[in-house]
């Protein structure tokens, strides 16, 4: 596996010496990716902490309701299962807190670090300057060059002039004395093409020298962003798996929960919903409320025995006789019948 560094040493040269631009670039959105990273996951710390205060409420209401009836091994099992997530999203809501406050910690860190790199770091300083004096040197040579072109085109053309003249001369006999003039001109534009070779010259020696130096500064550099980088990722990378982690164990809580509470069984009978038919729920409540397997026995009339009916007098009686009067002899003219279930009784007269 080839090392940070290494790989920056062999990837971030090319034209224009961009690969500088690129390394601090990253350097500062390192700085960025934890700050974005602990934005979201604080967003998701406050999601699950909403939820569980919810699932809090949802858990404290179902313990108000009282339910009955057949329904109850049921509402049971969810009020249980309520009760559990809402402790599970609890106790992880404090664990990515706790995270969240690691990784702000570090963020902080890192923007700080990242601040005082950018600007006191002797590699990254240096090569930036190196850099710029690329940038001046460079600019140096395309005036210098353009020169150079210039003063070689004026040579040039001062050349075919005095080849023209010298040719024309011969043709009209024209005075050696405008021949001098151009030879003089001519002279001129070989002294000025001399200077600016020269210039031109020095100017790429410079440029090369400083190309020269920034490739140190730079080879220095890129092993510096490299360790750097290295070491930023080991962490933030870190975070990245811890937060995944609480994830998937935030799940396998729930899986639990769910297979245990909902869908679970044990030795004596299945306690989840998954056991609970509408058969099961109705053997359960007549095992808990039955009131007994015999039913209740018909009743029977009971009748009370009563005395014969009294016996009329025959006898006629004067009719200032009292006597002529009915008599009733002295028995008991109460006959008492019972209908279930409501008593009543007959006087006879």
């Amino acid at each position: 596996m080839v090392a940070p560094g290494d790989a920056f040493q062999h990837y971030f040269w090319g034209e224009k010496n961009a690969g500088y631009d690129v390394l601090l670039t990253n350097l500062k959105q390192g700085a960025n990716a934890a700050k974005e990273f602990h934005e979201i996951l604080r967003e998701r710390a406050n999601y699950e902490e909403a939820f569980c205060k919810s699932l809090r409420r949802l858990s404290e209401k179902t313990f108000t309701i009282n339910a009955v009836g057949s329904f109850l091994p049921v509402w049971n099992v969810l009020k249980k299962y309520i009760e559990n997530m809402s402790k599970i999203h609890g106790e992880f809501s404090v664990k990515f807190k706790d995270l969240c406050q690691e990784l702000n910690n570090f963020k902080l860190d890192t923007i700080s670090k990242t601040n005082k790199m950018t600007k006191e770091q002797a590699e990254i300083v240096k090569t930036a300057a190196s850099l710029n004096n690329i940038k001046i040197s460079l600019e140096h040579v395309n005036k210098c060059k353009k020169m150079y072109h210039q003063r070689h085109k004026e040579l040039i053309e001062g050349e075919e002039a005095l080849t023209k003249a010298g040719s024309i001369l011969d043709k009209t006999e024209k005075s050696e004395r405008e021949l001098e003039k151009l030879q003089q001109k001519f002279a001129k534009s070989q002294e000025a093409f001399t200077q600016a070779e020269n210039a031109y010259k020095a100017s790429v020696e410079r440029y090369n020298k400083a190309q020269e130096e920034y490739n140190d500064d730079m080879t220095n550099s890129c092993k510096f962003f490299g360790e750097t980088e290295q070491d930023h990722l080991g962490q933030i990378v870190e975070f990245a798996r811890r937060f995944g982690d609480m994830e998937g164990d935030l799940i396998t809580e729930l899986r639990k929960n769910c297979e245990s509470v909902l869908g679970g069984q044990n030795e004596q009978r299945l306690t989840g919903l998954v056991g609970y038919t509408p058969e099961h729920l109705i053997e359960i409540f007549v095992e808990e409320k039955n009131t007994g397997v015999e039913m209740c026995p018909l009743m029977q009339v009971e009748l009370l025995t009563v005395n014969d009916p009294p016996v009329l007098s025959t006898t006629p009686r004067p009719l200032h006789d009292k006597s002529r009067y009915y008599t009733l002899r002295p028995l008991n003219m109460i006959k008492a019948c019972t209908i279930a279930p409501y008593p009543f009784t007959i006087r006879a007269n």
